[in-house]
This record gives C-alpha cells, structure tokens and sequence, in this order.
C-alpha cells in the first residue's frame, strides 16, 4: 500500500498529539481520521471530503460490502458531536 504525505503527517501527528500535546493544546483543532475517532465525543465536529470518489472511495461504488464500511464509518464521524 502506498502512503501519502498526508497520510503521514496525519499518523504522526495524531500519535504527537496524544502523548505529548494534549494538555498544552488543549482548545486547539484535532485533525484525525474517522477510524480513530471511534468512541470519543467532541463539542465540534467537521467532516470533509464527502464527495463521490473520495468518501465513498471509487472502489467502494462498486463492492457493495465496502460502501456498507464507509457508510458505518460515516455514521461514526456524525455522531461524534456532543449533543
């Protein structure tokens, strides 16, 4: 699997973040992936990149089984939001 620049600052990052950043920045914008934000709440919640192709990804048009995935996964970002 290929990794992008974006994707590797994203790892790193939120790995940064976690550790040693936390307290310190403790009102600052938390940029994650919809994975990682299983099971934590926030009192703010921006999604982007809904659009055809990137999220559902091209190849999940075609698996039925993967659009079911993103859409779960999208479901997980919407109810991250406190309410």
């Amino acid at each position: 699997m290929h990794t992008y620049p974006l994707q590797q600052f994203l790892s790193y990052i939120s790995l940064e973040f976690e550790e040693n950043l936390s307290n310190t920045y403790s009102n600052a914008v938390q940029l994650m992936m919809l994975h990682a934000s299983k099971g934590l709440e926030f009192s703010q919640v921006f999604i982007i990149g809904l659009e055809e192709g990137i999220s559902p990804n091209n190849v999940s048009l075609i698996n039925k089984e993967l659009l079911e995935e993103e859409r779960r996964l999208i479901y997980v970002g919407i109810t991250r939001a406190m309410a």
